[in-house]
């Protein structure tokens, strides 16, 4: 909108520019970024001396020659309506009286921000994040024929004659400034945050259809339509590939420079990976394999249970609290019994001890199911057993650590694990917990 003001000043474009800005402060307190971005935007118009009108609702325009302190009271006057006009649309949306819990959520999140959040990035844990977190997770998790577009896109800046600075600037300084704030930030959760990148990308990547369009003149560019149609087309239908091996498990999607996506929780984890979708996933799964009922270690607020899987609660993360009350056990005797573990659960991310399920890492799952999901077998495997009671006990979850050390001891007997998990229990009742005891 402010490109299109800047070619063709007119009411509806700076409406357009105030309306737009709103909704996005309204929608989404990262979309705050916005700010730096429209600043090195209006700096890019004063400096390029493009004519514009010192009324910025009006349609007729200053010579390029016009004076500095004109230009710049101009900018600023657009400036101020634009922001009158977000400020009028954020009030709306949240009914004036909503307009307090909008500020509190607003302070709560660049309080996170400074503060930071548990990440993970290929086996290392950190509160603070990485510079390169973002930069990787785009090289990761965009498809490849995505990559090599833009790749291009940047290669034909050098080859393709007919560009306009201006344009440019608009197109690759959004792009630079989210990179360098995604750089800056401490809150490293998802490639979504990276998100704002890919609209402009993709209009920087249209210069590759410049010559398909206008046609070619002249030997030394005979080559460029076909070759850029060609391009195009593979890298476009490489993407499609890649979209329907995936459905619908888009979310866990990374590509073959990791392996693909059953190698992604290896470097990444969080909303680069699961938001839920794959409790779904882990129904159709028990359902198939027709197992009435399971062991399950979730992170998350979207419970399997809810959606169909029955199973008994091993120690995980996350808003689970009815799950850990469930009087659901395991009964000996079933024809398989097996553990399911959330790739956030399996690499400890919200554990003080990053080591809870570490030994799990070094077996191979006989499932994924949508590849954020990690099932494994444990059919009468007194070790895994043993070590679950034993993970029991360290959460105080007493009566489930009973149960399973007996399980393990019924096809162990000697297991010193389990052993050692009882006598710990009649430590904990002969020690009672109050003053005097």
């Amino acid at each position: 909108a402010l490109w299109a003001w800047s070619e063709r000043p007119s009411p509806g474009l700076l409406l357009a520019c105030g309306l737009t800005v709103g909704g996005a402060f309204a929608s989404k307190f990262t979309s705050f970024w916005l700010l730096p971005i429209l600043v090195a935007l209006l700096i890019v118009l004063f400096t390029m001396r493009t004519p514009l009108p010192l009324r910025p609702w009006s349609r007729q325009v200053d010579a390029p020659a016009a004076p500095l302190a004109r230009r710049a009271a101009g900018l600023v006057l657009w400036a101020s309506c634009v922001a009158l006009l977000a400020f009028l649309v954020v009030a709306l949306t949240y009914a004036g009286a909503g307009i307090g819990s909008y500020l509190v959520g607003l302070a709560r999140g660049l309080r996170h921000s400074g503060v930071g959040h548990s990440a993970y990035l290929m086996g290392k844990y950190s509160e603070d994040g990485w510079w390169y977190y973002f930069l990787y997770a785009y090289l990761i998790k965009t498809p490849l024929g995505t990559l090599l577009i833009v790749a291009a896109s940047l290669l034909s800046l050098a080859l393709w004659r007919r560009i306009r600075l201006k344009d440019e600037l608009f197109l690759w300084t959004p792009i630079a400034l989210v990179v360098l704030i995604t750089c800056l930030w401490k809150v490293n959760i998802g490639l979504r945050h990276l998100l704002p990148i890919y609209p402009f990308l993709y209009l920087a990547a249209g210069r590759l259809v410049t010559p398909i369009r206008a046609g070619s003149s002249g030997a030394g560019r005979r080559w460029r339509a076909p070759l850029a149609a060609g391009f195009v087309v593979a890298c476009l239908g490489w993407n499609v590939i890649e979209a329907a091996r995936i459905a619908p498990y888009h979310l866990a999607y990374f590509n073959e420079l990791v392996g693909g996506p059953a190698n992604g929780h290896l470097h990444l984890l969080d909303s680069n990976l699961d938001w839920g979708q794959s409790s779904k996933a882990l129904r159709r799964y028990v359902e198939a394999e027709n197992l009435p009922l399971i062991y399950c270690a979730y992170s998350g607020n979207a419970d399997p249970w809810y959606y169909g899987v029955r199973y008994q609660y091993a120690p995980g993360s996350g808003n689970l609290d009815n799950a850990k009350q469930r009087p659901v056990r395991v009964p000996d005797g079933l024809p398989r019994e097996v553990l399911a573990v959330s790739a956030m659960v399996l690499h400890s991310v919200h554990f003080t001890d990053t080591e809870v399920w570490a030994p799990l890492r070094r077996q191979k799952p006989i499932a994924m199911p949508g590849y954020s999901f990690l099932v494994y077998d444990i059919t009468r495997n007194a070790e895994a057993h043993a070590y679950i009671a034993a993970l029991y006990l360290s959460f105080g979850m007493d009566d489930l650590a009973d149960y399973e050390a007996h399980r393990t001891l019924r096809l162990d007997p000697k297991n010193p694990v389990a052993l050692a998990v009882l006598d710990k229990l009649k430590e904990n009742i002969a020690r009672p917990d109050f003053p005097g005891g």
